[in-house]
């Protein structure tokens, strides 16, 4: 994939130098503002996936966030996006973020929904959160004193430092300090075999498609290998892939996963085809291999051919490459969801910034439609689960015990039969918004431009 946008980038460039010329606006005052809108133009024009709907005359003149925002073509793209600082854009790529080390979702706390709570979804280990000894399904609800509600969340949330007020399973309250720190999450969150009735499941909690933190040692890829070298090694026979919340990545790593996955690799071929904007598609016309993304032979982690379906946990979170690995393994082996519908994202996106460093933003414009190998992209509005569950519905217990939600569902749809009847409803609470970001797309990939 990196390969094919590589070609892809240098033939466009080549190809369109000498036709932009009336795209090109010479700057005729020095105006910050002009010149990095004339770049943002300029890029869009060459590589946006909805290329003849750019505006002829936009206003060069707005600052760039807004200048970009209004070049898109907002009935169907609300994926791309700006940012101020390239490595601040490449970080977030890579999973590198300064928080408290915990990911959460906000959720109406009365029936008016004026009041707010935090649940807490995990805890990223080696971080501020994991050292106050912070669990799954812990609930906040004030932050420096200040009840949580729809008019002061955004700026309580924002805080570098801060007392946060929980509540735990046993209705404990307590009160502890924060404070926000770098962390590079790993993505290999949870992974265990189980043996049920003779069986042995594998499950893994995997929560961004992304190689490493972005210092190209590979090592997040290295751990997902040995992940699934262990599950091979211990020959299970089914597996369940938690994508609940994990909001894309990598496009080649989606691919390179699904490749542990299909059955009878060998015999295949295509997994992913892409589709780019006109001029792309008529200028590489004649190498269809630029096209396409192919699966790839990893022998010692490969588990495909022991299994008969897969099932995916996944939810409103669940996006982007993720849903791509869905759209990619369906036509070769049974895929049974579980949980929300998906975010509904087939598109994908790559990142570009000014190589003459004459500004710091980047841009992540989508540039292409991800398809699988029967031309297939109808989820734009989500993958509908095929069992239906909202874990909101139900108390939040750590990754890989049995009484958690939609692991249990899991195991009850591998055995026939529920294997637990202590599962017990709770308050519902209504979702509000999520702390995860949908907009991940692609990080290995970037453009000087």
């Amino acid at each position: 994939m990196k390969k094919n946008l590589y070609y892809i980038a240098i033939f466009i460039c080549l190809l369109f130098s000498s036709c932009l010329v009336e795209h090109e606006y010479i700057p005729t005052q020095k105006d910050e503002n002009k010149i990095v809108n004339e770049w943002i133009y300029k890029t869009m024009y060459n590589y946006y996936y909805w290329d003849t709907e750019l505006p002829l005359k936009p206003d060069y003149s707005a600052n760039p966030d807004i200048f970009f925002n209004s070049l898109l073509f907002r009935p169907d793209d609300h994926f791309s996006w700006i940012n101020g600082s390239k490595q601040n854009n490449q970080d977030m790529l890579n999973g590198i973020n300064e928080s408290f080390g915990f990911e959460y979702i906000l959720a109406y706390k009365d029936s008016l929904k004026k009041e707010l709570c935090g649940l807490i979804q995990y805890v990223i280990p080696n971080s501020s959160a994991s050292n106050a000894n912070l669990k799954r399904g812990d609930t906040f609800f004030m932050i420096d004193g200040e009840e949580l509600n729809v008019k002061n969340y955004n700026l309580l949330l924002t805080k570098k430092t801060a007392s946060y007020t929980f509540q735990n399973s046993d209705k404990e309250i307590f009160t502890i300090e924060l404070t926000a720190t770098e962390i590079k999450e790993n993505p290999v969150y949870y992974k265990n075999i189980y043996e049920l009735d003779n069986q042995k499941i594998g499950y893994l909690v995997y929560n961004q498609f992304t190689e490493d933190s972005g210092d190209g040692t590979q090592s997040y890829w290295k751990d997902l290998l040995d992940v699934f070298s262990l599950f091979k090694n211990e020959n299970i026979t089914e597996f369940i892939l938690d994508l609940r919340y994990n909001p894309g990545g990598s496009l080649d790593l989606a691919v390179k996963l699904s490749s542990l996955l299909v059955p009878n690799i060998m015999d295949l071929n295509v997994a992913l085809k892409l589709e780019y904007n006109s001029k792309i598609m008529k200028a590489m016309q004649n190498d269809s291999t630029l096209f396409e993304m192919r699966f790839s032979s990893f022998p010692e982690s490969y588990i495909g051919n022991n299994l008969k379906r897969i099932y995916v946990i996944v939810g409103d979170n669940t996006a982007s490459s993720s849903e791509a690995l869905i759209n990619c393994l369906k036509p070769y082996i049974s895929i049974v969801l579980i949980g929300k519908t998906t975010y509904g994202k087939n598109y994908g996106s790559m990142m570009f910034y000014d190589e003459k460093n004459r500004f710091d933003w980047a841009i992540q414009p989508i540039i292409l439609k991800i398809l699988n190998c029967n031309g297939e992209s109808d989820y734009n509005h989500g993958f509908i689960p095929d069992i239906y569950i909202d874990e909101l519905d139900y108390p939040f217990v750590e990754f890989g015990d049995i009484e958690e939600t939609l692991f249990n569902e899991a195991l009850f749809s591998i055995r026939g039969e529920n294997i637990l009847k202590s599962i017990k409803h709770k308050n519902k609470f209504k979702s509000f918004k999520s702390s995860r970001e949908y907009r991940v797309d692609m990080p290995e990939i970037q453009k000087g431009l």
